[in-house]
């Protein structure tokens, strides 16, 4: 069963790869909303205003790891500190240019199922999101 994301949210600091990735998940119409955010801080403050609010959260969180004021594995952390309504856990994919982010990544992240080396190629999105047991269809507008 193949089923469209509510939403997603992407935090990118490049906004090439911002574009990029934002017009990839619309043409491939994998999700009704995407949100996108250019740093950490401001991804923060709608997590924090949004944390009672489940038609206002994503489903799939795609940060960047390198990016100025706060990188992606600080984003991680301060949002692990939300308190959001019950049940509400995103899956979050870590993406970076750098073709070693496994190695870096803490362990303690639970909502991280993943990581994508940039630039994320289309059938590599939609193998990773079918992995969540979410099938994601892929629908050609």
């Amino acid at each position: 069963m193949s089923k469209i994301l509510h939403s997603v949210v992407v935090i990118d600091d490049d906004y090439i790869s911002l574009f990029l990735i934002t017009k990839m998940l619309g043409d491939l119409s994998l999700t009704e909303s995407i949100l996108s955010f250019t740093n950490g801080i401001t991804a923060l403050n709608f997590f924090r205003n949004s944390a009672e609010d489940s038609s206002k959260l994503p489903e799939i969180i795609l940060v960047d790891i390198r990016m100025p004021d706060i990188n992606g594995w600080e984003f991680l952390h301060e949002l692990s500190k939300i308190n959001f309504i019950a049940g509400y856990t995103p899956s979050v994919f870590v993406m970076s240019a750098d073709t070693c982010i496994d190695v870096d990544m803490p362990q303690n992240q639970p909502w991280v199922k993943g990581s994508f080396v940039k630039p994320i190629i289309p059938d590599k999105l939609i193998t990773l999101l079918n992995s969540l047991s979410v099938p994601v269809a892929m629908h050609k507008a």
